[in-house]
């Protein structure tokens, strides 16, 4: 599993992750990509030849995945399908985050249900799906989950942090839940570096990953971080999606 945060403060929206991925009794790897730039580009009909390749929009969604690496890679890679050229019809077709949400959802229910009967509950994920909504002219973050029950796995979406907060997302939410109360005021890298170096969630581990919107774009950012080795001695490194 993982542990992915989802901020929004003063507006400003941002995702944050670990990187490691669990394999059971197999062990852990702990340079996996849990955060995903996206490029969204929507265009309505062309009126005139010199119009054809011109984008309305060009902007850069941001996710992050919590649970089935299978699933997430599988996800993203059809989402730069989906979303990556979307033309509308007509000035009633919904182009708002919500609207483009619905294709990606028909596409999380397809990807999650082929993995579901293999791989029962390590086959589900869950997106946080964010981005630049050119109807409300905001940021908005959508959540794709699963439900199971004892008979049936139900599949839902809904828009989170319509206001300032924190939200949480994996394994390790009850332990970053918890450090939060404890101090508020810790950022989501913050509180993510307590829960691995606490050793709280066996599945939460590895370096930290960050993203967030400046503007209207969704970019990654490298993180300064301070490690100690085995014998208690600190270091700063760069690193960039877990990678140095």
């Amino acid at each position: 599993m993982t542990l992915v945060i989802a901020q929004r403060k003063n507006g400003k929206v941002s995702l944050s992750a670990d990187s490691r991925i669990s394999f059971g009794q197999n062990g852990t790897f702990d340079r996996a990509v849990k955060i995903f730039k996206v490029p969204v580009n929507i265009r309505g009909l062309s009126s005139k030849p010199e119009d054809f390749n011109k984008w309305e929009h060009e902007l850069v969604y941001g996710i992050a995945v919590a649970g089935s690496a299978i699933n997430a890679y599988a996800m993203k890679d059809s989402l730069m399908e989906i979303v990556g050229r979307i033309q509308y019809m007509t000035n009633m077709s919904d182009i708002s985050i919500v609207g483009i949400g619905k294709f990606v959802f028909q596409k999380f229910k397809e990807i999650s249900a082929m993995l579901a009967p293999i791989l029962r509950e390590g086959g589900l994920a869950e997106i946080l799906f964010s981005g630049y909504c050119v109807v409300e002219k905001r940021v908005r973050v959508l959540r794709l989950y699963p439900n199971p029950t004892a008979e049936s796995i139900e599949y839902k979406a809904e828009e989170i942090l319509l206001e300032d907060g924190l939200y949480f997302s994996g394994s390790g939410k009850d332990a970053a839940e918890q450090i939060h109360e404890q101090n508020p005021n810790f950022s989501p890298l913050r509180i993510i570096k307590s829960v691995i170096d606490q050793n709280l969630d066996p599945k939460v581990g590895g370096l930290l990953q960050t993203g967030g919107f400046p503007q209207t774009n969704f970019k990654l950012t490298g993180i300064k971080e301070r490690v100690k080795d085995e014998k208690g001695n600190e270091s700063m490194f760069i690193h960039y999606l877990g990678f140095d």
